[in-house]
């Protein structure tokens, strides 16, 4: 694991999926049936490939193994490029649920019966 996979464990609690062409940290709120999905990056050679695709297929798996309700995250529109994070969250499923004015919330829920 990188040193920054292995910060953000330590000080935030987060888990990260993450390999040589970008990474996913997200946090898990058990109580509430969660995935907050918080940082995400995929460097620029790489974008467009599927590489998104796989990282966030692997936080789902989390989703679905734990039977979590729902998956979050949210979109700091202050930074660069950030309707492609849109466009990716959209097209994974997520809803925009709110918005303040820098961020856009976005959630996905998930029902198993």
């Amino acid at each position: 694991m990188s040193l920054y996979g292995l910060y953000v464990q330590e000080r935030e609690g987060k888990k990260i999926f993450e390999n040589e062409k970008g990474f996913i940290t997200y946090l898990e709120m058990d109580r509430v049936k969660t995935v907050l999905v918080s940082d995400f990056y995929i460097k620029k050679e790489y974008r467009g490939t599927g590489v998104a695709k796989e990282l966030c297929d692997k936080v789902e798996e989390i989703v679905r193994e734990k039977k979590y309700r729902y998956a979050m995250a949210t979109v700091d529109v202050s930074t660069n490029n950030w309707q492609h994070s849109q466009s990716i969250l959209e097209h994974y499923g997520f809803k925009p649920s709110g918005k303040e004015e820098y961020v856009i919330y976005f959630i996905k829920e998930f029902n198993y019966g």
